[in-house]
């Protein structure tokens, strides 16, 4: 178990040091963080100015290596641009590339937008390394705008719908991004036009009058957006436009033939009346000529112009020749007006019939055989909508020349509808339902004309009716759509058509036609052409003044007598634009700070503050942390830029942190930029002193000269500062003799001039405390159990120096019988103690032989009263060197005594006696009695097979003359002295191994004997060592596990008798783990006492003690390995709390917005995080 627990403690140690010896530097440590770096600045950059990359660039620092770093421009920089330089900051070596300050050359992203330079580090040592940084020239608004080409002429002619595109310019910049867009707009502002600010496109949104201006002269302008347009900024460029307004023929024109009935009195007859309208002005509504086109190839009819008016009479230039058209002449009309191009009407026709112009007389019996004739062909009717049911509409005639019944007239409407119904008799037309030329503007009706014949079949006619139904100012014109909704960028040209207001009225002329107006235009800001409905920008715009208007505007209609209107509204929406045109910036580019491991949560790290030149939100700076290892153990005020701690800092398991820290603006396109924050967790000496070993066990020889190493005691602080380097060593307890110290420094445990005795003290418990640093310093302590080791130091001895005893002669039954045990003893241990037996003198003629390894003396032959001798006996260890002793027994050989009379007896018929099992040898243990006798008597233990365990010592009296052991049943550990019978112990006892003796004692007087019983109870000792299971425990412990939850049952054995075995902590590495858990003191069974969090600690590292309750105490300890395991216990947390991204009204499906990032300070799966939107709204 030891040797498990030594292999065990040089694996503790080994990844408790945090020393390493130093060694060569290796190549692969030598290297840049990336072998590619992006890296952008901007053109124009004046001198000195440095490269900006999203990475920190450059080597990672060995702590145990000190490199000096020298960078250097290998290739890429032909101009030469760029110089490199280093920057040393915590275990980093940035990289550093700046433009150089006496180059003539400057950046132009126009020529040049990228340089790939190779970049070479060097190292003392001979040490290299290389990378490559891709340069990105910025785009800087240096270029305006140009029109290509700068002079448009194009023609408008008058009759081109309102809200037409007429023309579009075009205009470039070389510049790029934000810097390239620019806005189109007019110098001075115009009525009829309108251009759109990003396409260049002209539309026409008031009608032109060519009569007051046929020519007109625009001048637009191409203006950057990046600059304000009413500023004299001088970015921008100008375009002329030559608008040429023409007159449109638009309208042909309208012929209208009104059939008449001449008087036969009329010298001449006028058979219609033809009526012609153009809507066009000047000689576009001049008519040049009306004529008839079709059905008189004789010219028999003229048409002759009204004295006034656009009116034509037609009329006969002679009789007419009805043998060519016997029924009817069918005339068709067309006229003709002056424009350019010229613009014909429509074709009426005209059916004149014979019986419409001439009268017969015909005196003939009347048979119905005429049907009857309508005054017309068919009737055309005009009638206003909305006219009143039962109002006339027409008066349709019809005659049948047949006489009485035959002739008269009966009239009926064919065609089924509720809006008109027929008079039957007079043939009247009357209003019957409700009309709406929206609904139906035109309809026909079929009218049949009967007659009443009584006799033979009745004759009908039948005709047509078109009824139009003349429209009235009774549609107020609607909005489409009802609201308006728009975005409108904030810096938008005056001038600009926001949206165009359209309505649907279906009324006809003037009615038809609607003019729009604000009621609300916020002081001018906004204007409506009355004609067009397009809403324009009358001035400029400012979110940060006012982002939202609702403006009401009306539609009326052009008829004055019975005007009609509508209202709607318009949402502005003023979208912020970029006019964030400088970027924030840190005075550095990186910082270092230092806090305190243990620091409560929120502790005050540093502050950051960027810059931004910029007014309102532009300029209002938001700070986050974006990247670095720090990521989740700090948080940062998003608007003073201060940082906190947000978990406990253990320096001992991170000694430093890097974030990087963004200022972002507030613009409508963010600028943002970095710096680098390197946080350095200063130790606190928070940490006691951890041994390599719970409990050392060193072996040192006793009578070791001065100065000879016993154990050194290797201790390792976890605290990573100089308290780790001033470990002070100290023997607080168990060295009242000093027989040992200490180097205070190296914790060696060395002898001093003081003799080590192992009979004296076979083990020595030292109390070691180790102290580390000064001022409020931690300690530890460890035991260390010094076992002293044997050295044959010591000679056999023997109880006494001369033994004389008296024996029985004996005769030749008795001959190779026990004579006596002569034992010896030897405070030494192992083969140092063990002894064998020799007679040396007095044994010439082979009487005695002597056990060599029980000592005991035998007679090989017949020994009679009288006979005395005298045996030099002699014990040798078997040490090196030997060591050995002799002693003299004495033997006289009597006559048998001669029978007691009474019979020998005990006092008691059993002995009881208890000794403790750390009693000394030779230590007397009991006396027994025999009743009074005048005779010698000898005493047997009678038992026992092992007859070297036991020594008998001999004290010569008158009265008890010997005493020996014989054969037995029992080890024979005891022996009974002559005289009163005194137990005397000869070997040392193990209560483990045996806690009762039952003896058989029995006394004789050569001829009579007695026996009795002896009991000896072994009393337990405490002289054992409490020994725990295992030397190291390991134990994995879910965080956030209930307080007072098993976690380990810690097992310990003592092979003492009723030994009571207590549990405690002895200590750990770091004190807070003390807290952390709690052990049962009787169990041994040990329990989390608070929450753990693995985020805060994820090893326990405790020492664990187990002793016994005697004197003197005795203890083990081992170790416990607590390893936290990591639960779902962290929610994710976002690394901003508002995220702001950009999105055009242009943008595609899928197109990326923002990047949103969140960390979980969890491990494993449990940190892997799943994006999603919880609520989408716009």
């Amino acid at each position: 178990m030891r040797a498990h627990l030594s292999s065990f403690s040089l694996l503790l140690l080994c990844m408790l040091t945090c020393c390493a010896q130093l060694q060569a530097p290796e190549t692969q440590d030598f290297q840049f963080t990336r072998s590619f770096y992006n890296a952008a600045i901007y053109e124009n950059s004046p001198a000195w100015s440095y490269l900006r990359s999203e990475v920190k660039m450059g080597i990672i620092l060995s702590q145990s290596i000190s490199w000096d770093i020298e960078y250097n421009i290998v290739s890429g920089d032909y101009e030469g641009l760029f110089e490199a330089e280093k920057y040393v900051l915590g275990d980093f070596c940035f990289l550093r590339i700046h433009t150089m300050g006496e180059s003539s050359n400057i950046l132009n992203r126009e020529i040049k937008d990228n340089y790939t330079l190779s970049v070479s580090a060097k190292a003392s040592g001979g040490l290299n390394a290389s990378t490559k940084v891709s340069v990105q020239v910025m785009d800087m608004n240096d270029l305006r705008p140009l029109f290509s080409p700068t002079t448009y002429t194009i023609t408008v002619p008058e009759s081109t719908p309102l809200g037409s595109s007429v023309a579009q310019v075009t205009a470039t910049d070389a510049d790029i991004g934000s810097n390239g867009e620019f806005y189109y707009f007019f110098r001075t502002l115009v009525e009829e036009f309108a251009v759109h600010p990003t396409s260049g496109i002209i539309y026409l949104t008031a009608k032109p009058n060519a009569d007051e201006n046929t020519k007109a002269e625009l001048e637009v302008l191409a203006v950057d957006r990046g600059m304000k347009v009413y500023e004299n900024s001088g970015v921008s460029s100008t375009a002329k436009v030559m608008i040429n307004i023409i007159r449109v023929n638009e309208f042909s024109p309208t012929l209208n033939v009104v059939a008449l009935v001449p008087s036969l009195t009329d010298k001449e007859p006028v058979y219609a009346l033809v009526t012609v309208e153009d809507l066009d002005d000047g000689p576009n509504g001049e008519i040049e000529w009306v004529c008839i086109i079709e059905g008189d190839p004789l010219e028999q009819f003229v048409l002759k112009r009204a004295p006034h008016g656009n009116d034509y009479m037609l009329k006969m230039s002679e009789p007419a020749d009805w043998s060519t058209f016997s029924y009817a002449f069918n005339l068709t009309f067309q006229a003709k007006d002056r424009g350019i191009p010229p613009k014909f009407s429509n074709t009426p026709i005209l059916q004149l019939s014979r019986s419409s112009w001439r009268l017969v007389t015909v005196n003939i019996d009347d048979v119905n055989d005429n049907s009857p004739q309508f005054s017309l062909e068919s009737y055309t009717a005009v009638v206003q909508e909305n006219t009143a049911i039962g109002t006339e509409v027409i008066q349709i005639v019809a005659s049948d020349i047949d006489l009485d019944h035959n002739g008269e007239i009966f009239y009926t409407l064919l065609t089924s509808t509720p809006l008109f119904i027929i008079n039957s008799a007079t043939g009247w037309v009357y209003v019957s339902g409700q009309l709406d030329r929206e609904t139906l503007s035109d309809i026909t009706l079929k009218i049949e004309a009967r007659d009443k014949a009584e006799i033979g079949n009745q004759k009908f006619t039948v005709t047509t009716l078109k009824v139009y139904l003349e429209d009235l100012n009774d549609c107020p014109p609607m909005f489409i759509p009802k609201i308006y909704r728009c975005h409108v960028l904030e810096d938008i040209p005056v001038g600009t058509v926001i949206t165009w207001l359209q309505t649907h009225d279906p009324d006809l002329g003037l009615a038809g036609r609607v003019n729009y107006f604000l009621t609300n235009d916020f002081n001018g800001t906004f204007k409506v052409n009355m004609e067009s409905g397009a809403l324009k920008v009358a001035k400029e715009l400012d979110f940060e003044k006012q982002h939202f208007y609702n403006l009401s505007v009306v539609a009326e209609d052009c008829d004055f007598s019975t005007q009609l209107h509508s209202f709607s509204y318009v949402e502005v929406e003023v979208v912020d634009v970029n006019e964030n045109f400088n970027e924030p910036n840190f005075s550095e580019f990186a910082v270092k700070a230092t806090v305190k491991e243990n620091s409560r949560l929120g502790t005050s790290v540093v502050q950051v503050t960027a810059k931004d030149n910029d007014k309102g939100r532009d300029g209002l700076l938001r700070y986050s942390i974006k990247t670095g290892s720090g990521l989740g153990r700090f948080f940062i005020d998003e608007e003073t830029g201060v940082i906190y701690t947000s978990s406990i800092l253990d320096c001992e398991r991170q000694d430093s942190y890097w974030l990087t820290i963004y200022a972002t603006d507030q613009g409508v396109v963010p600028f943002s930029t970095s710096i680098e924050v390197y946080v350095q967790v200063e130790d606190v000496n928070d940490n006691a002193p951890l041994t390599s070993e719970p409990i050392y066990h060193p072996y040192v020889l006793e009578n070791s000269p001065k100065d000879v190493s016993v154990v050194r005691v290797q201790a390792n602080d976890p605290d990573i500062t100089s308290f780790a380097n001033h470990l002070t060593y100290r023997i607080t307890a168990g060295n009242p003799q000093n027989f040992f110290t200490i180097n205070s420094k190296k914790g060696l445990i060395t002898t001093t001039s003081r003799k080590l005795d192992r009979e004296q003290q076979a083990e020595h418990f030292l109390e070691v405390t180790i102290t580390d640093g000064s001022g409020v310093s931690r300690q530890s302590t460890v035991w260390v159990i010094v076992h002293i080791q044997d050295v044959n130091d010591n000679t056999p001895e023997f109880p006494q120096r001369v033994y004389c005893i008296r024996l029985p002669e004996r005769d030749q039954n008795k001959r190779g019988d026990p004579v006596y045990r002569v034992f010896a003893y030897d405070w030494d241990e192992g083969p140092n103690a063990e002894l064998t037996y020799s007679i040396v003198d007095g044994n010439e003629d082979g009487t005695y032989f002597i056990d060599p390894k029980t000592a005991m003396v035998y007679s090989r032959k017949m020994v009679s009263a009288g006979a005395y001798d005298v045996l030099t006996i002699k014990a040798t260890d078997n040490g090196i060197p030997q060591k050995w002793s002799t002693v003299q027994l004495c033997v006289e050989w009597i006559r048998k005594p001669l029978p007691l009379p009474q019979a020998l007896q005990f006092m008691v018929s059993s002995y009881n006696f208890t000794i403790a099992e750390n009693a000394k040898v030779f230590e007397n243990v009991g006396t027994i009695f025999v009743q009074q006798t005048e005779t010698p008597l000898w005493f047997y233990i009678i038992g026992g097979i092992s007859h070297e365990m036991f020594y008998i010592p001999q004290i010569y009296n008158a009265r008890n003359c010997t005493s020996s052991t014989v054969k037995g049943n029992y080890d024979g550990a005891f022996d009974i002295q002559r005289g009163m019978g005194t137990i005397v112990l000869v070997k040392t006892l193990d209560a483990e191994n045996q806690s009762l003796y039952n003896l058989t004692v029995q006394v004789t007087d050569g001829t009579n004997t007695a026996t009795t019983q002896v009991h000896i109870r072994v009393l337990d000792c405490n002289d054992n060592t409490p020994v725990i299971s295992q030397p190291v425990y390991q134990v994995s412990v879910l965080e956030n596990t209930q307080v007072n939850t098993e976690i380990l049952h810690i097992k310990a054995t003592d092979n003492d008798e009723l030994a009571k075995l207590s549990y405690s902590i002895h200590g750990s590495v770091d004190l807070v783990s003390m807290r952390m858990f709690r052990i049962d003191v009787g169990t041994g069974v040990l329990y989390t006492a608070d929450v753990l969090d693995y985020e805060t600690c994820t090893q326990h590292i405790l020492t664990i003690m187990v002793k016994d309750q005697e004197f003197p105490y005795y203890r083990d300890l081992a170790r416990i390995i607590v390893t936290i395991e990591d639960s779902n216990d962290q929610s994710p947390i976002f690394t901003q709390t508002v995220y702001d991204g950009v999105v055009t009204d242009s943008a595609f499906l899928g197109i990326p917005i923002v990047q949103v990032s969140a960390l979980d300070r969890d491990t494993g799966r449990n940190k892997e995080l799943v994006y999603s939107l919880n609520q989408v709204g716009l």
